[in-house]
Formats: C-alpha cells, structure tokens, sequence
C-alpha cells in the first residue's frame, strides 16, 4: 500500500508539472525568429569609398594642350547589386566619375567641357548606359594630326567585362566631333 501511495504521489506530481510551457530553446529560437522579421539592418558599401582625382596637363608638339582632370562624383552614385542575407540588406554602389576638360590651341583656350554620361544621351542601349561608370579620358597620339586632338573616353560597367570606347576628335577652333568605336568586351 505504501508502494501504491508512493506511485500515486509521484504520478499526481509529474501529470501537474507538465504545464505545456515551452522549453528555454523553444523559446529562444521563436524569439529569434520575431527579431528576424521584425528587425532589417541595411549595409551600404561606395566603390571608391573617398573622392579621388586624377589631373593630367599635357603639351603636344601639334600646337594643342589639354587639361584632363577626372574624379569621383560623390553626390551621385550607381547601385550595382542589392540582396539580403539573414536580417541585413546588402547593397552595393559605384560612384560616378566626371572628366572637366580644357583644350587650348596656340595657348588659346578653345574648349571647356565637362564629359559625362549626358554626352551620350542620344546613344542606345539604355540599360549599359544605367549601369556604366567613367574609366577614363585619355589622350590619342596616333589620331592626334596636325590640326586636331583626338581623345578616348571609355566607359565600362563595374565588375563585368562589357565596356563602350568613344573618340572626341577636336579641331583647332574648339569644334568636335563624336564618334562610338567598336563595341566590345575585354578578353
């Protein structure tokens, strides 16, 4: 009889104590979950982080001097790729480059121009032109004649290998002209 007592007590206490109250990890794991869905943290990363500039001032023997002074824009920017992981958005933004340019003939100046990608607002391709970033205005010494300055503009699109090549040829009067080179992509 004392047995049967024992067994009762025991039983009586083990059925009250099973309340249906969650576990600690149980716990845990949906208070995880609730901060996950309730919480988003947003990391943004700037390709170059700070300003930089480029200036190149150059004498050719043909009478031309150019000033190329090339740098980050860094009120405008390109979002380049954008996900999430966990309870973080990732996105991930180029900068924009702009080029001033001064071109001078017999040190007379006979152009100003800033190059940028408004240049090339009557150019297709929409979605290249939405994603490219300036690499750089260069001079062509082998198109450079006589009478005219001829420079490179290249465009690219960061990260990939699509990229667009332009050719500026400038007269002695301040007078140019645009012309696309051949699309291509790098090896």
């Amino acid at each position: 009889m004392r047995n049967l007592l024992g067994l009762l007590l025991i039983l009586g206490i083990a059925t009250t104590s099973c309340e249906g109250r969650k576990s600690q990890n149980q716990a845990l794991a949906e208070s995880i979950e609730a901060f996950k869905e309730a919480t988003i943290f947003e990391k943004v990363m700037y390709t170059p982080e700070t300003y930089h500039e480029v200036v190149i001032d150059t004498l050719l023997s043909n009478g031309f001097r150019v000033k190329i002074k090339t740098y980050s824009d860094m009120n405008n920017s390109t979002l380049l790729e954008e996900f999430k992981k966990d309870t973080t958005i990732y996105k991930k933004f180029y900068r924009e480059h702009l080029s001033d340019l001064e071109v001078y003939y017999n040190d007379s100046l006979v152009a100003s121009k800033r190059i940028n990608k408004s240049l090339f607002t009557n150019q297709k391709d929409l979605d290249f032109w939405k994603k490219a970033i300036l690499g750089f205005v260069s001079i062509n010494g082998l198109k450079s004649l006589k009478n005219e300055l001829a420079l490179n503009i290249y465009y690219c699109v960061p990260e990939t290998d699509i990229c667009k090549d332009f050719l500026i040829i400038y007269d002695k009067k301040g007078k140019y002209t645009l012309e696309e080179l051949e699309a291509y992509e790098l090896p």
